[in-house]
């Protein structure tokens, strides 16, 4: 009885739902949300009717690992029911109808399970939720990642059922006299909500036979005892029946009705325990190389290295399938081959590409012979019979005569037309006046006449002659200053060759030389004799043997300045300015004798103490007279 009460409840509430979700209008309800984890955005439009499905249009920007069916819907009918969907972890609040929440039973189609942005589509059968009324009808969209990141949905909700209105025909089941918003496409009608031949109670208004069965559609029609299924949750129940002929059966209409199971089916009216969830596992993750387009659940099969590979078209190895870089990519080992190390021009076909062809002669032979080229130019040259590289035999050509004016010593080719015999005549003595230094043949012409002294210093000098004869005379030049030491009586022309004598009576001589006393190159000693070579011994001030006195004058006779103020000690008594305060370190004022006295005799150094310092001081002075 337990399982008929149970069948019985689920067969009405499945045939209700299906009754009263007969489609009036579609409308669209727009929003823009953007969420962080958890956070929910409500809104609202005017309806009247039944909702039976509802369009998502999604526009999806989100960041990290969220997804689009992270989003959990509520929709809240006038009427007081609701249906919530999707989300992920989540959990659906205000007792709302559950018509597949969480990552394991979500709504939403596999393709929602992405990272990836952009739009997005579903449609959602609300049915069971029953939702009906006039008025407000309420959406809430939630971001039901609880730890997930900020995302907006950019959403387009179409209603299919309810109108914007509330319907102003007192003849419609709906009729509202109090509507705001009067829409005729909003009524209700009884065939919309019960079939044929029934008023809006649900009540058939021809009824002859009184089997509860309208007229209009009754099989059995005025015969009470029509045979068939009368049991109302068989597959095969006939409401016409009015004798049960034992043909019920409950397994044509059996089957998985799970919505979320990978066999489900919609038509099974009761569950036979055959749901299944894995035939529609496999790989959810887009960006996997084993997607699954089919998959409704993830079995955590995605890999990512079967459609890894070279993504690059220019390269040798690319690979048209791969759908992520491996970095495996070979290229051409030089720009002008291809994969195969083949040329990609060359267009003498000689293995050599174009672009490393190196023009040039390629004839052994030749003297321009280039051993580097590949490619022959047609530039080859070759050895004239001067030698010369591509030559045309012009510079070992000339005059080989030697009678001829040019005659060419180098000339190894005899051209008689170039040859000249009377250009090149004249004197070819270099002494004579006429000499031609063009000349090449001697024609005795040479003159001697002009020969004689062309230096103007000489005592013979010919300002006539234009050829040096080499006869110049020089024995009258001379100094002929006669305060000279070197004067020459005897010279007609001063030659600057008048001498001085110096200080030290030397004909041309130098005098006293720098930093020297005399002639004798001697220099002065420390008592300015010249000459000298007085050293002032140390300890002595001048040449006379003095000594610096007490107070630092050369020869003074000042014997103590004890207080070491420049004062001599026996000026100060003198003049009264002695007393205690008066003595220096190491002594003390002795009022006997009115005089600063040695503190301690054996104080050599005078610091005011007997110590080591006095000890070296005295044997360091030990022996000295």
């Amino acid at each position: 009885m337990n399982r008929f009460a149970l069948i019985l409840v689920t067969v009405f509430s499945v045939v209700g739902a299906s009754t009263e979700s007969q489609g009036q209008c579609t409308e669209t309800l727009d929003m823009n949300a953007t969420l962080a984890a958890s956070q929910y955005l409500e809104a609202s439009l005017f309806l009247a009717g039944d909702l039976t499905s509802v369009t998502v249009n999604l526009n999806y920007t989100g960041g990290g690992s969220s997804y689009p069916a992270d989003m959990m819907v509520y929709i809240y009918a006038p009427d007081g029911s609701c249906v919530v969907w999707g989300g992920w972890n989540v959990d659906p609040v205000g007792g709302c109808t559950d018509l597949g929440t969480g990552f394991a039973n979500t709504l939403w189609p596999a393709d929602w399970s992405s990272t990836v942005n952009g739009n997005y589509t579903a449609t959602i059968d609300v049915s069971a939720g029953a939702l009906s009324g006039s008025g407000d009808w309420i959406v809430e969209v939630q971001n039901a990642w609880a730890t997930g990141n900020t995302v907006t949905y950019d959403l387009e909700f179409i209603f299919d059922g309810p109108c914007a209105g509330d319907c102003p025909n007192p003849e419609a089941c709906n009729y509202n006299p109090d509507g705001l918003n009067p829409n005729e496409d909003a009524c209700l009608w009884p065939e919309d909500l019960f079939g044929i031949g029934y008023d809006c109670s649900g009540t058939c208004i021809n009824d002859i036979d009184g089997d509860a069965i309208c007229d209009e559609t009754d099989p059995c029609l005025g015969n009470i005892d029509c045979l068939g299924c009368t049991l109302e949750f068989a597959c095969n129940y006939n409401a016409g029946a009015t004798e049960d002929d034992g043909s019920c059966e409950l397994e044509s209409c059996a089957g998985c009705t799970d919505e979320t199971a990978c066999n489900y089916d919609a038509d099974a009216v009761y569950s036979d325990d055959s749901c299944e969830f894995l035939s529609c596992a496999g790989c959810t993750d887009e960006t996997a190389c084993n997607y699954d387009t089919d998959a409704v659940y993830s079995d955590d099969s995605c890999e990512f290295l079967s459609c890894a590979g070279c993504t690059d078209e220019t390269a040798c190895n690319y690979d048209a399938d791969a759908i992520y870089s491996d970095d495996s990519c070979v290229y051409p080992t030089q720009e002008y081959l291809d994969c195969n190390s083949s040329c990609l021009n060359d267009t003498d076909g000689d293995g050599i590409c174009d672009e490393i062809e190196l023009p040039g002669c390629m004839n052994a032979q030749a003297c321009n012979y280039d051993a580097s080229a590949t490619d022959d130019d047609g530039s080859c040259l070759y050895l004239d019979e001067c030698g010369d590289c591509g030559g045309d035999n012009s510079t070992c050509t000339g005059c080989t005569y030697e009678f001829a004016c040019n005659y060419n010593a180098e000339a190894t080719i005899l051209d008689v037309s170039l040859c000249d015999f009377g250009d090149c005549a004249g004197c070819t003595e270099p002494s004579a006046c006429n000499f031609d230094a063009t000349a090449t043949l001697d024609d005795g012409s040479c003159d001697y006449e002009c020969a004689g002294c062309t230096d103007d210093m000489a005592c013979n000098y010919d300002a006539l002659a234009t050829l040096d004869d080499g006869s110049c005379d020089y024995q009258c030049n001379g100094c002929t200053d006669g305060m000279a030491c070197n004067f020459d009586p005897a010279a007609t022309t001063d030659d600057s060759s008048c001498l001085y004598f110096d200080e030290c009576g030397v004909c041309g001589g130098e005098g006293i030389l720098p930093g020297k006393c005399d002639c004798q190159g001697n220099v002065l000693d420390d008592c300015g004799v010249c000459g000298g070579g007085y050293v002032i011994p140390d300890g002595e001030c001048d040449c006379d043997g003095s000594v610096v006195d007490a107070i630092g004058i050369c020869g003074g006779d000042c014997l103590t300045d004890q207080n070491g103020n420049g004062i001599c000690d026996l000026d100060e008594l003198d003049g009264g300015t002695c007393g205690p305060d008066v003595c220096g370190q190491g002594t003390v004022w002795d009022e006997g004798t009115q005089t600063c006295i040695v503190a301690y005799p054996a104080d050599i150094n005078f610091d005011g103490c007997v110590q080591l310092g006095d000890l070296l001081a005295l044997l360091t002075a030990y022996g000295n007279c």
